[in-house]
């Protein structure tokens, strides 16, 4: 099933409407979470948390602004770096090792990271963005990308090399400063 704008604004209303909102996209925000946190129990509860905040956020989401799916994955980004802040305040309160806050600092700094990638994606062109999303957060093959965005297969190669391109060039710039 797709995400179709009038499914968002039934399931502002409707929370069955939501469930199926929740039922087309769990999967991959799920994988988002765990992908970065690495842990089954800490992914379930971040993507609950996530879900917690896209029920109570939906009635603000804009159309206008960007894709459901963008939006989505930023609220699942700031709930993942929203945890790694508050896990590194209680090992510091906790006294833990250096070792461990260590690792903490360097799954913050990894997150933020992948923060500063995301905003980063926000500036490609519509398209560019959805082509990446597709490639590297849904990890759709190009045949696949063409057909949701019903655009020919080397059309997709293009906006991605594009895309790449251009997200290459961003970040050594964002490096240099």
């Amino acid at each position: 099933m797709v995400i179709t704008q009038s499914l968002i604004e039934e399931a502002k209303q409707d929370p069955d409407r939501f469930g199926q909102l929740y039922d087309i996209t769990v999967n991959d925000v799920y994988r988002f979470i765990m992908y970065r946190v690495r842990n089954q129990a800490i992914a379930e509860d971040l993507t609950s948390e996530t879900y917690m905040k896209v029920l109570h956020y939906l009635q603000d989401f804009d159309p206008a602004r960007g894709q459901f799916l963008n939006w989505l994955y930023t609220i699942a980004a700031n709930t993942i770096r929203d945890y790694y802040r508050k896990a590194n305040r209680e090992c510091q309160l906790e006294e833990t090792t250096e070792l461990t806050m260590g690792i903490h600092d360097e799954r913050l700094e990894q997150i933020e990271m992948q923060d500063q990638m995301l905003t980063l994606i926000h500036q490609l062109t519509e398209d560019q963005r959805e082509v990446v999303l597709f490639r590297y957060y849904h990890d759709l093959k190009l045949k696949d990308i063409a057909i949701q965005m019903n655009k020919s297969e080397n059309a997709v190669k293009q906006l991605l090399l594009r895309a790449v391109n251009r997200l290459k060039k961003a970040w050594e710039g964002r490096e240099a400063l």
